[in-house]
């Protein structure tokens, strides 16, 4: 939730303050399958993860073997030196130490923005495989033979201010559309060329009609409404209450909506108090 805001609220004082800012969504292609097993050995000596442990990891990697048959021809086991493998218990932590090693790696390439007190701010944040670069300028770099998704990827560059199209980033000779062609949505957050919230809340108030709506079409006994109200609709709400600045009004009208007065359901309301705090 921290990242999701920060980013937003960086573009937006970027916008205030007739700042310059390049900001970069990526979407990491075959995240776990893309992590070389070399990257993983580096990643648990440079966190001093203890050489029994290490050993037992490498060999754990080291027996994947892989062949290819097509018809009658079957090719050699081939070892794979490439690829956490998806489901096992270790596998996360591997991942996100490895991607962890990658952005301090990449930081010094470059320099985050600065907030209105004066505070450097980091240049990437992650969360798992989407990554999100803030900085004045965004230089060429690899990251260990892993490649993004030039189409699920986004990039804005703000000039005095303003959100401008001339620039365009390029991955392996592809360009990453703008947020001007496409809006992302990045943990929750949707970013557009206003770099305001106003149609993302209208978005939400929109959706909740329609869920509403539905549930109360559905049939459902009475119990059955009010527990998915509060397991099915109030979760979907609270999110954008964090990562959005809602007015406090619109936060009462949607109070409202799914606790109307005639008709009290019980648990269902919305804590405004902890829905703006942050």
């Amino acid at each position: 939730m921290s990242g999701a805001y920060r980013c937003g609220d960086t573009a937006y004082s970027g916008g205030q303050n007739k700042g310059n800012l390049s900001v970069l969504w990526l979407d990491l292609e075959n995240a776990f399958g893309s992590i070389p097993h070399k990257l993983v050995q580096f990643t648990l000596t440079k966190h001093h993860v203890p050489s029994r442990c290490r050993d037992l990891i490498a060999d754990y990697y080291s027996n994947f073997r892989m062949r290819v048959s097509s018809g009658a021809i079957t090719s050699s086991w081939h070892k794979v030196e490439i690829g956490i493998i998806t489901g096992c218990t270790i596998s996360v932590t591997l991942f996100s130490l490895a991607m962890n090693m990658l952005i301090k790696s990449a930081e010094p390439e470059c320099r985050g923005p600065r907030t209105n007190s004066g505070q450097r701010q980091p240049p990437i944040r992650a969360f798992m495989d989407d990554l999100t670069v803030m900085t004045e300028s965004v230089p060429d770099c690899e990251w260990a033979r892993m490649c993004f998704k030039p189409a699920k990827s986004r990039s804005m560059v703000l000039r005095k201010g303003k959100v401008v199209d001339k620039f365009r980033f390029y991955i392996a000779d592809t360009a990453i559309p703008s947020i001007s062609e496409k809006p992302v949505k990045s943990l929750g957050k949707v970013f557009d060329c206003s770099l305001r919230d106003t149609t993302s809340i209208q978005s939400t108030c929109t959706e909740l009609d329609g869920w509403l709506k539905s549930v109360d079409k559905s049939g459902l006994p009475g119990k059955f409404k009010a527990w998915v109200y509060q397991h099915g609709i109030l979760p979907r709400i609270l999110w954008p209450l964090l990562v959005y600045a809602v007015p406090i009004s619109t936060v009462e009208t949607l109070e409202r909506r799914l606790s109307p007065p005639e008709e009290p359901l019980p648990g269902v309301e919305l804590d405004t108090a902890a829905a703006h705090r942050r």
